[in-house]
Order: structure tokens, then sequence, then C-alpha cells
């Protein structure tokens, strides 16, 4: 695979040379680097020509007129021939390891359409004590942002370019367009990107609040529209009554809400998980929801964990599935949980999205998630059923103590094929985004 790395530069003569720097120090190295001058007006066009005098992999290109970084960066698409693309801005730099290790990532996981890796920031050395106090930098994070991505060009051009008329928040606006059409992202835990905070682009990081809280409020919006519920689910739902394999009526019971049926589909639809675990399946009226939501996901690896299935629940919830059309595209283990959880981690498995309804004693629950966590990647997200119970509430309060860990806010109302619905039960479900890799020392303890 040819690797492309893209540089859009405007009046960038201060860092431009070390970005370049920073490319040319890969340890898998770029196979051409392409650099857009965005009309800049200092002495940048020279350095361009300097730079490829000394490097034959260095092409370039100029906008006759100031653009933006989205054109410039969709100008160096355009010209770009490798298989893979990288972006990076001009007064960012690149960590020497960054390129081979997203390179051995994709190729470890064909499942992967793009691969990210961590974010550090840093002060320009010219910055004064007092401006430096103006901002915060922020502790190391997941790099979603374009210089933190090496995506493959084919699944670059399925989602299209940058937008050039979104001036704060561009890379947001595509990775949220790249979401919508299932492309899958892997984050890596190594910083493989450095944001450098200089006098040019504070005002910037400081307006990027506004910019993305602009861009997320559409994709929220977006996710809240949802269809009509699957035909046998909807049917369950209206009629109250489940059916065994057999034909023998049952009246539903002990099952997921309807309306919290609509929440994790929208938690589907914004975060676009492939990677799944279901622990508790009773009648498959979760699982029907979500996998509904989930069908179109490429590489879509479903694990469903219910050891009283065949018993308790008498194989309804399989039994609903192949009435729904999903037989095949999932996993069943009939296993308590305390023992089929810690099996996938053994094998090494890698979780995005997890749905938690099994057994509602502490320690249970507490036993299904410390798994859970141990494989949900950064950007995953785990969902609690029944919170309001005295023993998940509990734990709801210890998982809020964790630094990895920021509860998401559910909408309290929701379009459902062109109809407003009201959740009628808020805070049965909680849900949690992990926003970092779990660092906690082996003595952390906080109170809850």
């Amino acid at each position: 695979m040819t690797i492309s790395a893209i540089i859009p530069v405007y009046n960038g003569e201060a860092y431009l040379a070390e970005a370049v720097a920073s490319i040319q120090k890969q340890t898998l190295p770029a196979d051409e680097i392409i650099l857009v001058d965005d009309a800049s007006t200092d002495q940048t066009p020279a350095l361009i020509e300097q730079l490829a005098q000394a490097d034959a992999r260095i092409r370039s290109d100029r906008l006759p007129t100031q653009s933006g970084v989205a054109a410039a960066r969709n100008r160096g698409v355009q010209l770009a021939t490798g298989d893979l693309l990288a972006f990076l801005d001009a007064d960012d730099l690149w960590t020497p390891e960054k390129l081979r290790s997203q390179v051995e990532a994709l190729e470890k996981d064909a499942r992967h359409d793009m691969v990210f890796g961590y974010i550090r920031q840093f002060f320009d050395e010219q910055l004064t004590d007092a401006e430096r106090a103006t901002l915060r930098i922020d502790q190391i994070r997941p790099a979603l942002a374009a210089g933190g991505m090496l995506i493959y060009r084919s699944a670059f051009e399925a989602v299209g370019e940058f937008s050039s008329g979104v001036n704060v928040g561009e890379f947001i606006d595509w990775y949220i367009r790249a979401r919508r059409r299932y492309l899958h992202e892997q984050i890596i835990p190594e910083v493989t990107l450095l944001r450098r905070v200089h006098r040019a682009n504070m005002t910037r990081i400081q307006n990027l609040s506004t910019g993305y809280a602009r861009v997320l409020k559409s994709a929220l919006d977006d996710a809240r529209r949802l269809p009509a519920l699957d035909p046998v689910l909807r049917n369950i739902l209206d009629s109250g009554i489940v059916t065994t394999a057999d034909g023998e009526s049952v009246p539903l019971r002990a099952h997921v809400e309807e309306t919290s049926c609509y929440l994790l589909q929208y938690l589907i639809r914004l975060y676009r998980p492939r990677r799944f675990v279901e622990v508790g399946f009773a009648y498959g009226i979760s699982a029907m929801a979500m996998m509904s939501a989930a069908s179109h996901a490429k590489g879509l690896s479903y694990t469903i964990i219910d050891a009283t299935q065949s018993t308790l629940w008498q194989g309804i919830g399989l039994a609903n599935m192949e009435r729904a059309g999903f037989s095949g595209r999932y996993t069943f283990m009939e296993q308590y949980s305390e023992l089929a959880l810690p099996d996938l981690y053994r094998r090494g498995e890698k979780l995005e999205f997890a749905f938690i309804d099994g057994y509602h004693t502490f320690d249970q629950t507490l036993i299904d998630f410390y798994y859970v966590n141990k494989m949900l990647v950064s950007g995953g997200v785990v969902v609690f059923d029944d919170a309001t119970m005295p023993a998940v509430a509990r734990l709801m309060q210890h998982i809020e103590t964790y630094p990895c860990y920021e509860r998401i806010t559910l909408p309290r109302e929701i379009s459902v094929n062109g109809q407003q619905r009201r959740i009628d039960n808020p805070d049965r479900l909680v849900a949690f985004l992990k926003i970092d890799i779990d660092q906690r020392a082996w003595d952390w303890h906080v109170d809850f």
C-alpha cells in the first residue's frame, strides 16, 4: 500500500519545515508528500520550492485565492496517488511511529476503514506565561482530527470531500458523514499527533467549541430521527404476546420498554458501532431493536450472552431473531456472563458497544462491567438497563468516578417515523462514553 501525506498551508513559513520534517522522520516513509498553498502572502511559496528541491517525494500546488483548509485538503486529495491518505496541518507534528503503527493496525484488522491515534497539545515556545494562562491544554485524548487519521482512499471517496462551507469543525462535519456511511475506525493507544498552540491559532482553538457544538447538534438531530420498528418487534409490543418456536403464545414480561428500544437505536445511529455484546437476552426485544439499527454495518460482530435462554425464556428470544431475519448474523453464548465475558476477553475481543441487562445485583453488574471495560475501545459506549434499581444505580455512581468515562445525556423526546415520541421512563437507561484508555493506578479509589 502506498501512502500520500497531505499538508494544507496558509502563511506557514514559521512551522511548515518542521511539519514536513516530522513526515520525513517516519519510520515507515510516506510515498509522497503533497503541499497545498492556500494563497499565502508570506514566504511560504519560496519555502515550499526549497523543500521540494531537497525531497523528490514533495509535490505542490497553489490555490489562486484563499479558500480555507477544507478546500486545500480537498485539492491535496485530488493530487494524491496513494492507496492511503494522511493529513497534517502545517503547524502540527507527527510522532515518528505514526504511519507504521496505523498501517499495522489496518493490516491486522481488515474491517477497519480508518485508524486514529492519540493527540497531545503543546505550547509554542514563543507564547508568554500570560498567554498560556488563557488556555487550558487538555490531557492526552483520542486524535479525532484530520491530522490524527490514516484512511483508505476508497473509504474517503465514499464519504466525499471536506465541506468548504464549514469554517470551524470541518473535520467533525466530515467525520459525522463517515459514521453515517458506516465507515469504521480503530483508535490505537499511542500518541501520533502533536498539536501546537501558538498566537495565530489561539483564537481558533478558543472558538472550536462553538463550531463543534453546531456540527454535533446536526448529528444529534439526525440520530433522533428513527424509522419505524421492525415489524416482528412492532407486533410483539402491540400485542403483548410472544410465541415459542412451537407456536405457543406467552404473555410478554420483563422486557425492555418500547421507548428504551428507541434510545438504543439512537445511540447506535449516533456512534455507529460494529462490535457489540449484549448481556441478557430474554425475548430478544432489545436485540431486535439494536440489530435493525446496525444491520447495514460492514463487518458487524454481535455477541449475545444468556445462560437461561433455553430454560427460563423457552428459546423465545432466538425464535424471534429468526422471525425478524437475523439468523446467522450474531453469535449466541448460552453461558453465565461471568464465564462468557472472560472467555471473550481471553480471545482478545474488542468492543464498541455493550448493553448490560443481566442479573441486577451490584456485584454481578459490576463483574459484567469489569470485563466490558477491559474490552471496550476508546470511543465505545456501554449502556445499562434498569438503572433506577438500587444496586444498578449504585454502580452508576461508581462508574461516574472513572476518569475515562463520561455519562451520555440521552434525549427525552425522539422522532419515530416522523412522529415525536416522549421517552416514557427516561432514567431507566444509562449510557457512558469511554473517552480515554483506562489508566487508573493500581491503588486508585474515589468514594462513591
